[in-house]
């Protein structure tokens, strides 16, 4: 009878023990006792909050079981899967044809053609420029370019219009000695009284002299003039070798009014539109050559990955991980407070009785089982002593 009466009041005490922690009983006095969870939530969160910040993820394991993981093996054997690198590309083209298809050449155009801009004045062309020059000069590489400024000159002096100012120019010099008076105004005024002196026949003569002229510097390359040409343009380039101040000044105002003068913007606009289209055309086409150089050398890349490689990328990626989880570390408690905010006082105790409830069905039985060993303990105590 001990035995079951101790065994009696154990369960029924352990069972209102556990039953106070998720419930309210309602006796008086009592009840201000129990349904412990939800009166101690703000406690029991700052415990829960605490232990996982502090203990369980704290910044120390965090960093210990990061620089336990090690995945080089495992990624060189994912990346040299073919179908892993068949997704690799189809990723990568398809990102390319999507920018291909949707970018602004319009903006792309105003930063490119700006930074070019910026470029040219900024480039030193001193001495690439002085030493092209006389080289050019010097192994006479330059005879196309004469042959073709000379040529140049003889279709512009025989056009009509040259044939016009030369005449015209003829007139104005020859009102010009007239006006001027003198034994020159008196020979100048007979000649044109008595038609010696024709400006159309003198501006034909002039033409014919200088096309004359032309064609023998262009026949000779050891021509005078075309010497003299030669030396001015050696002395130049070696100037810009040798720092001189003027031609450096020429050389930026040349390079400033190129810039000033050049429509960069609209023709690197007509650039990338026909590298847009070409792109987009080239990725499109499976067969293309870009599309199946892409491809080889995406393969060739991933094949080419060695161990030694991936631990480079691995310990970078775990020390800037470590810092990110020493300079952030206040989110994982952050995360615990705000998803333990979420529950309301029903879920946050039904969560809780889902996980322990069964294990705490234990302490009602163990108390029923210790009560009556003890109230049969007590009782042989009291016979014996009694």
């Amino acid at each position: 009878m001990a035995g079951f009466e101790a065994a009696t009041v154990g369960g029924i005490a352990d069972w209102f023990a556990v039953r106070a922690l998720f419930r309210e009983i309602p006796i008086p006095f009592i009840r201000r006792h129990t349904n412990i969870i939800v009166k101690s939530r703000k406690k029991l969160s700052a415990g829960i909050v605490d232990l996982v910040s502090t203990q369980w993820l704290s910044k120390e394991s965090i960093s210990l079981k990061i620089a336990d993981i090690s995945i080089s093996n495992k990624l060189l054997d994912i990346l040299k899967d073919d179908k892993v690198q068949g997704d690799i590309f189809r990723f990568v083209s398809s990102t390319l044809l999507e920018f291909g298809k949707t970018a602004d050449t319009d903006k792309l155009s105003k930063i490119v053609s700006q930074g070019l801009k910026k470029e040219l004045a900024n480039i030193d062309m001193d001495n690439p420029l002085g030493s092209w020059l006389l080289n050019m000069v010097s192994t006479n590489q330059h005879s196309g370019v004469w042959a073709m400024v000379l040529g140049t000159l003889q279709k512009t002096i025989n056009t009509p219009q040259t044939r016009e100012v030369v005449e015209a120019s003829v007139g104005k010099q020859t009102e010009s000695i007239i006006q001027e008076g003198g034994i020159r105004c008196i020979f100048m005024g007979a000649a044109q009284v008595f038609g010696g002196m024709d400006n159309e026949e003198v501006a034909n003569k002039l033409l014919v002299s200088i096309n004359s002229l032309v064609e023998e510097v262009k026949a000779d390359e050891n021509h005078p003039l075309r010497k003299k040409m030669d030396n001015e343009i050696l002395v130049f380039a070696q100037k810009l070798m040798d720092g001189d101040a003027d031609s450096h000044a020429l050389v930026d105002s040349m390079k400033q009014k190129l810039a000033d003068n050049i429509e960069f913007e609209s023709i690197v606009e007509n650039m990338l539109n026909r590298a847009k289209n070409e792109l987009t055309n080239q990725l499109e086409d499976k067969n293309s050559s870009l599309f199946v150089y892409m491809k080889s050398q995406l393969s060739g890349l991933l094949a080419n990955i060695d161990n030694d490689m991936l631990n480079k990328v691995y310990i970078f990626l775990k020390d800037k991980i470590v810092d990110l989880v020493e300079n952030n570390h206040h989110l994982v408690a952050k995360m615990v407070e705000d998803n333990l905010e979420k529950l309301d006082d029903r879920a946050l105790v039904a969560q809780i009785e889902d996980k322990v409830g069964d294990d705490l069905q234990y302490i009602r039985l163990n108390g029923a089982i210790v009560g009556g060993f003890v109230g049969v303990f007590i009782a042989l105590v009291k016979l014996i002593l009694f």
